[in-house]
């Protein structure tokens, strides 16, 4: 282990599927460091959808590796690729 942490939150929906990643530096960014700014933006996007708006959840995950952090991701992406890939959904 290198001391490297990573953590990155990710977002599923009502049916637990995986829909977006973003990492704590985003996070801080967009969302003042608060996940539950991020929950309720993509439960809002959900509820404009129509797509069972009020039922997703937000779950954390922490990385040690660069290595691991990028296997996940491209595994996530797979998961999601209807949205464009985890290249423009998971940072």
């Amino acid at each position: 282990m290198t001391g490297l942490s990573m953590k990155y939150y990710v977002y599923y929906d009502g049916y637990g599927n995986a829909k977006k990643a973003i990492g704590e530096k985003d996070l801080a960014v967009r969302y003042g460091n608060n996940p539950d700014s991020f929950l309720k933006e993509m439960l809002g996007r959900e509820a404009g959808e129509g797509d069972l708006g009020g039922k997703g959840y937000v779950s954390v995950v922490n990385f040690d590796t660069e290595q691991e952090r990028d296997e996940y991701l491209e595994n996530l992406g797979e998961q999601i690729s209807s949205y464009g890939g985890c290249r423009s959904q998971c940072q």
